[in-house]
């Protein structure tokens, strides 16, 4: 809500709306904001307590590759070199941090 409340402030006197927007067009901005927002972002952090940290820090990694592939599949949008990379390395991360993969460091709990 802090988010969205200091963007709209800063954003308030950069639109220059000279036409009149349709009604249709605030239908789909309210649904976007009540569904996406409102119920999915609703539902997320209720179930981030309930998530490993690990398991909280591959999804807020996961989150933009979805997006990425979602944009490719339906919108066919083309992935460029450094993005297929950028998505390699992603996934290769996801897959360390799920079967325990370290750097031969030890963690501070196993220290003591």
């Amino acid at each position: 809500m802090i988010q969205a409340g200091i963007a709209a402030a800063l954003l308030f006197p950069v639109p220059e709306v000279t036409q009149p927007v349709p009604a249709s067009s605030w239908i789909w901005l309210v649904c976007l904001g009540v569904v996406h927002t409102g119920i999915a972002y609703t539902l997320m952090f209720r179930a981030l307590p309930k998530l490993s940290t690990p398991t909280i820090g591959v999804l807020a990694f996961v989150f933009p590759l979805v997006a990425i592939i979602v944009d490719w599949l339906f919108y066919k949008q083309p992935i460029g070199p450094l993005q297929a990379v950028g998505m390699g390395l992603i996934m290769l991360g996801t897959l360390g941090v799920q079967l325990g993969w370290g750097l031969g460091m030890r963690k501070e709990a196993d220290a003591i």
